[in-house]
Order: structure tokens, then C-alpha cells, then sequence
């Protein structure tokens, strides 16, 4: 039996069409990215979705998943699994699922209510991944969360793991501004959402008692940043714990949004990101929780599950938005890195790719992020003055000798890829990228600004320069470089369409050419390039919408205009009518008199014959 859910029957049938007409549906391919500035589309068909799993061995294991989706993860999970069997509540996303697991032999599933369903085979692992926050509305009971999670975990096999993804109701981002992620409203979770029938969320040590509830009382907790929905990195405990400024660094390499909607920031998240998981908390304000539940640490599919980890392994990150999608592994102690490419992976030239092989972690503070700092507190002599130190030093660690230029490798040793040192100097770190033209010394400070303008929340009409641009020529003046701001542009716009999914290198352009000659205003803060890049392909949707609707609508006054003159056709004829029926009845009126004076007549005469016939019968009698 289905339930009713869905993003919208227009937007899932449009998913399915573009999963159709693809021909690569593995979990690696960007499918239907020119359709990714609408959020269904992007987080249905995303392959960082699968990101959240990657990390795990679920090589011969026999998996559920229940409340598929459209099989973003499904289809991963096929990959990499001895079996899979899903259910999905609504047909339509189910079509959608059997489309994205075309070609893959090793799964079945059904249409079904997760709380109706019966299934006799028992599962190695039971994947629930953004469904929990639903059994409120598809569970009845009177507590539907343990009602949920009690069906799950009955379709476990003994010493089977069930897995819960879910949004953090005290998450970080939601403090800081943006909505909740169901309700659209602001500080719903925060406050204990409203009193009605609504998906909800939990806090840690709401959800470690929900999985304890139901005899699930061994959990290993994995923390998604920015969230599961699209994860670019994810922590296991024990680096929150032991590395806690590195982790706050990973935990804001992506901004924190509202996803479809535009979002407030009261404060920078990669600030408040760093300085909570200083203190220790941030596993409780994560703003996504992956956990892996069982009945005890003695079971062998989690030691299976957890293989990579409990062989050193301690977070993963990966490049997200990139034709070539770089994965990082941070292992052992003290911490290392290991970076790897898809197998097949090509580059187009002048761009290449640096193996560094497996190198040492260097923790310390991030230069962009005490450059956010100083941005933030106004402190703006300072902010200056360390970003035109840093600049002056790069140009003296990488020049070429040959005037102008900076070695290739220096194109990645930008302000996010730096270490403040205690001795005052810097350490480039992460350098995976080189340019084999050489590196322009005016469009190397292009980048570091570039770089900054992730943020753009911290420059505010109180800085002492009034646009990016007024910073760069600023900085160049500084360093003794002649600023060249078209050609910088032109060359950050050929290195992200090689590096990152960019579909139209004209309208980058202009989105970076306007973020750096925008004003800051009180109120209307500058946004990030990927954000103006996004939404000026929403605008263009929504343009495109508005003329179909215009369309539509001109259509719709010619029907009007039509069904107006039939209208007034059958006023006419009504009127008409009602003037001729009008006409009989007032002749019919005239005439009743008459009709009654005859009536009466013939009453008269009838009496009269009567009397006759009685007069004659008695004289018969007689």
C-alpha cells in the first residue's frame, strides 16, 4: 500500500525522464547536472549522496534500505553489496529506483508502508536514511519512533547493524540561521517543534535513547558535514575527540545552507564551527548524525562494516562538484593523509593532478580562517597586514626566477591550503593541483581574495575598502604587482570549469567579474560564486517557468475571451426565450376571463339541459 509523499508529481516524473535518457547511472555519475540548481533534482541524483556510506565495507553483506527513495545511496549500496532489497512507499519513486538500479541483477524490492510490510529474509544491515523523522505521520502507535525502529530492527538477522541517518535538531546551522529542514521555519528543532503531526528530528542523546529503546545499545557514531544530504566529509568520534581543531576545519569546508531556500546567518558558521569543536561539543551540534546500531561490539557484521576503521582509518573527505571527484583518507596517529583518484580519471591540460602519496597531518590555525577572524572582529589593520605578509612570503617561496610568475604547483598554495606556524612563518599543505602554464603573481592574489569571498557575510560596508576589487588592486599595490583583473578572471574561470561542474564559462564570468566590482551595502551582503552561480541559473529557470506560465495564461484569456461569447450567446438566447414565454403567458393571462365567461356559459346551459332531462322524465313517469 502506498503512502502519500512526495516532492511534487511534476518535478519526480521530470527526475524520471532524466534518469531514463541517461546511459550512465552509476553512483559515481553527475547525473541531470544541468538540472542541479533545483534542489529536488541535485538531491536525488547527486552522486556525493552516496558519500555518506563510502567509508563502510558492505562487500558480501545482505542490506535493506528502507524508504529507498529515488536511489541515490541504492544504487551504491547494489554496487558494493552481496544483495539488496528495498522498499520504497510511492510508485512513482519507485519507478525512478528500478530506472537508477538498471543493469544490476543483485536486487529486489516492493512498494509497501515500511509499518505494513513483511518480509521472511533477515538482513546483515538495515539502512534507514532520512526516514526516521517521518513515523510520526506513516507510524501508528502511541509512540511511533520506537514503533519505527522496532520494525526495523526486526528485520535483522542476530548481531545486524541498523543504520540511521538524521538531521541534528540542535545542529549548528540552525542556530546560526537557517531553517529547519522540513518545516522551513527557523529554530523549530531548537524550540521542540509545534504540537502536531510533523516529521521531527532528535538531538544525540535523544536518538541514543530511542536505539536503546529498542536493544540497540552499542553505537558507532559518524558525524556528516555539512549533513547527509550531500556530504563532504564525515568524522568518526574518535577524531572530534583527539583532533579537535582539524576536525572543526573539516567540519566547514562546505558551507552550511538552506537547501531550495534562501538563508539567514547571524554569525559565520566556519567561525562558530571551529571554535564548538574547541570546546568539545561538536558531536552534539553536528548537523547530522550517521549511526551504526547494534546489540554489541562483539558483532561481526560491524567489525566488517567497520573494517577501514578499525584499521586506523578516522574521517574521509571528498571533492564534491568536480569532474574529478579527489578522495581523502585521514588515518593513524599521529594523523596522516592519503589522496586518491578514480580509477580512469583525465585531466585536461593545463591542469594536472599531484600525487603526493601518504604525508604527514600538520595541525594548526588555518591562515583563511584567522583571516575570517580578523574580517568578523573588524579587525581590519590586522586582516590586511597578515593577508599582504602571507602574500610577500608566497611570492618569495614560489617565484620562478623568471619575474612575473610563480612555480605551477603554487596555483593550490593559497590562504585554505596554509598553517600559521608559532614562529610567525606559514606551511603550505594539500597541494593537489598544479597549472603547467605558471601562475600569474596578480591572478595568485585573484585566488586568495577568491578564496575569501566563501564567507561573504564578514565584509560589510564597514571594511575599509568597498568591493573585492578595491582589496585586490589594493593587495597587488602592496606586493609590488601590476593588477590585471580580466585576465585573473579568465583564468580562475579555465581552471574551475576544469576542475569543478560548470556548464556555461561565459556566465562564470560575469558572476565572478560582479562579485568583484559589487559594492557592500548595509544590508545586502555580496554572495558566494557558487551561490550567484546557482541562483542566477534559478532566475533563468524560473524565467523560463514564468514564460510558460505567461504562455499558459495568454491561452487561458483566449478561452476566457471564448467562453465569455458563448456566455453571451446563451444570455441572448435565454433572454430571448424568457421574452417569448413571457409573451404566451400574458396572452394566456388576457384570455383566462373570457375562458371563464365561456366556462361559466356552459355551466348555465349544462344546468339548464339537466333540468330539461329531469322535467322530461317525469312527465314519462306519469
Amino acid at each position: 500500500m502506498e503512502i502519500r509523499y512526495s516532492d511534487g508529481p511534476t518535478v519526480e516524473a521530470r527526475i524520471l525522464s532524466i534518469v531514463r535518457s541517461e546511459t550512465d547511472v552509476s553512483s559515481t555519475s553527475p547525473i541531470g547536472i544541468d538540472h542541479w540548481n533545483e534542489w529536488p533534482v541535485h538531491y536525488h541524483l547527486s552522486p556525493d549522496r552516496a558519500n555518506l556510506v563510502r567509508h563502510l565495507d558492505w562487500s558480501g553483506l545482505d542490506v535493506l534500505e528502507l524508504g529507498a527513495g529515488m536511489g541515490a545511496v541504492s544504487r551504491f549500496l547494489a554496487e558494493e553489496s552481496g544483495s539488496l532489497t528495498v522498499v520504497e512507499g510511492t510508485a512513482l519513486r519507485y519507478s525512478v529506483l528500478e530506472q537508477r538500479l538498471r543493469g544490476l541483477s543483485n536486487w529486489t524490492g516492493k512498494v509497501a508502508n515500511i509499518q505494513s510490510v513483511e518480509i521472511e529474509h533477515r538482513f546483515d544491515v538495515v539502512c534507514v536514511i532520512g526516514v526516521l523523522e517521518y513515523s510520526e505521520m506513516y507510524v501508528t502507535g502511541a509512540d511511533p519512533f520506537h514503533a519505527f525502529l522496532s520494525k526495523a530492527t526486526s528485520f535483522l538477522k542476530p548481531g545486524g547493524v541498523l543504520l540511521v541517518a538524521i538531521e541534528n535538531k540542535l545542529g549548528l546551522k540552525y542556530w546560526s540561521g537557517a531553517a529547519e529542514d522540513h518545516s522551513s521555519a527557523m529554530f523549530d528543532g531548537i524550540c521542540g517543534y509545534p504540537v502536531r503531526e510533523a516529521p521531527r528530528t532528535f538531538s544525540r542523546g535523544e536518538l541514543l535513547r530511542l536505539l536503546g529503546q529498542v536493544g540497540l545499545s552499542q553505537v558507532d557514531e559518524h558525524y556528516p558535514f555539512p549533513d547527509y544530504k550531500l556530504p563532504a566529509s564525515v568524522l568518526t568520534r574518535g577524531l572530534i575527540d583527539d583532533c579537535p581543531q582539524f576536525a572543526g576545519d573539516l567540519a566547514a569546508t562546505r558551507s552550511y545552507t538552506n537547501y531550495a531556500l534562501p538563508r539567514i546567518c547571524f554569525f559565520p558558521d566556519v567561525l562558530a564551527a571551529q571554535n564548538v569543536a574547541q570546546s568539545g561539543l561538536l558531536h552534539e551540534f553536528s548537523n547530522s548524525f550517521l549511526f551504526l546500531a547494534t546489540e554489541s561490539g562483539h558483532s561481526a557484521v560491524r567489525n566488517k562494516l567497520l573494517k577501514r576503521q578499525l584499521a586506523g582509518e578516522r574521517a574521509w573527505h571528498y571533492g564534491g562538484g568536480r569532474h574529478i571527484p579527489v578522495r581523502t583518507v585521514f588515518f593513524g596517529d599521529p594523523l596522516q593523509a592519503r589522496k586518491t583518484l578514480p580509477a580512469g580519471s583525465t585531466l585536461a591540460l593545463p591542469l594536472e593532478w599531484s600525487d603526493e602519496g601518504d604525508t604527514d597531518v600538520v595541525q594548526g590555525e588555518n591562515l583563511r580562517f584567522r583571516l575570517f577572524r580578523l574580517a568578523y572582529f573588524g579587525e581590519w589593520d590586522r586582516f590586511r597586514a597578515e593577508i599582504r605578509r602571507f602574500l610577500t612570503w608566497s611570492i618569495l617561496e614560489w617565484d620562478d626566477g623568471r619575474g612575473l610568475m610563480l612555480v605551477d604547483q603554487s596555483v593550490d598554495a593559497i590562504s585554505s591550503n596554509t598553517l600559521c606556524l608559532p614562529n610567525g612563518d606559514y606551511r603550505s599543505f594539500d597541494l593537489e593541483w598544479t597549472w603547467k602554464e605558471g601562475v600569474p603573481k596578480s591572478w595568485f592574489v585573484f585566488r586568495n581574495i577568491y578564496s575569501l569571498t566563501r564567507e561573504p557575510a564578514l565584509f560589510t560596508p564597514s571594511a575599509p575598502f568597498s568591493t573585492f576589487r578595491a582589496l585586490y588592486e589594493a593587495l597587488c599595490a602592496d606586493v609590488g604587482v601590476a593588477p590585471d583583473l580580466d585576465r585573473d578572471v579568465a583564468l580562475e574561470v579555465r581552471l574551475q570549469c576544469a576542475v569543478h561542474h560548470h556548464g556555461d564559462s561565459q556566465e562564470l564570468r560575469q558572476v565572478l567579474t560582479d562579485l568583484f566590482q559589487i559594492p557592500f551595502r548595509p544590508g545586502v551582503l555580496p554572495r558566494s560564486p557558487v551561490d550567484e552561480y546557482a541562483l542566477r541559473h534559478e532566475f533563468l529557470s524560473l524565467k523560463e517557468e514564468l514564460t510558460n506560465c505567461k504562455i499558459a495564461l495568454d491561452g487561458s484569456r483566449g478561452e476566457v475571451h471564448r467562453l465569455h461569447g458563448e456566455i453571451g450567446i446563451l444570455r441572448e438566447t435565454l433572454a430571448s426565450s424568457t421574452h417569448k414565454l413571457a409573451g404566451k403567458l400574458d396572452r394566456i393571462l388576457e384570455r383566462l376571463p373570457l375562458l371563464r365567461r365561456m366556462m361559466d356559459g356552459a355551466y348555465q346551459w349544462m344546468k339548464s339541459i339537466n333540468l330539461l332531462i329531469q322535467r322530461d322524465t317525469r312527465n314519462a313517469l306519469r
